[in-house]
């Protein structure tokens, strides 16, 4: 079953979703897990192994999100668990190897291109963090959805100035 409200995600917290919305995804999560464990089993194993695959890198991540798109459609309420609900957190994580792994599941999540995820894209757009990577990965996950409501958030948020756009060089907000 989905994690107790007051835990955390490796992105966000639970709270940071609407209630109705939190209340469906941890049923959907609930009821994948019992008919479908194997992806949650693979992600955890992932989890796992990320120190050892972030010790023998080549540049400067590991590839996460690679993987993590290789894992297929199955593996969607899996990673929105994850990200919002249920994550073991940087316990053992270099600084390089919790990056990848975060920003890599948001945008694993976005190439699925499921209308599930967006609660949890918007909650992202919307909160505090002004991690680079992790913006542009949600803003790009969104997008992908191809709705006319993520077409007008991105939109909004494009012309705003906030400290979101100051992490990038240069200023703006960008989406390519």
């Amino acid at each position: 079953f989905a994690a107790p409200l007051g835990s955390q995600g490796a992105v966000i917290a639970p709270d940071k979703l609407v209630a109705a919305e939190r209340s469906a995804l941890q049923h959907a999560i609930a009821a994948e897990r019992v008919a479908k464990p194997a992806p949650f089993e693979t992600l955890a194993r992932l989890r796992q192994d990320l120190p050892a695959l972030d010790e023998n890198k080549r540049g400067r991540a590991v590839a996460v999100s690679a993987i993590l798109k290789g894992m297929g459609p199955g593996a969607l309420l899996p990673m929105l668990n994850e990200i919002a609900f249920d994550t073991r957190g940087r316990e053992g994580l270099t600084d390089s190897a919790w990056k990848a792994w975060h920003v890599g599941l948001v945008d694993a999540v976005g190439y699925l291109r499921d209308a599930r995820s967006a609660p949890v894209l918007t909650a992202i757009l919307d909160g505090a963090d002004t991690d680079f990577d992790l913006i542009r990965a949600a803003a790009g996950a969104f997008g992908k959805l191809g709705t006319d409501a993520a077409a007008q958030k991105l939109v909004t948020m494009a012309r705003e100035k906030n400290e979101k756009q100051k992490q990038k060089k240069g200023g703006g907000f960008s989406f390519s």
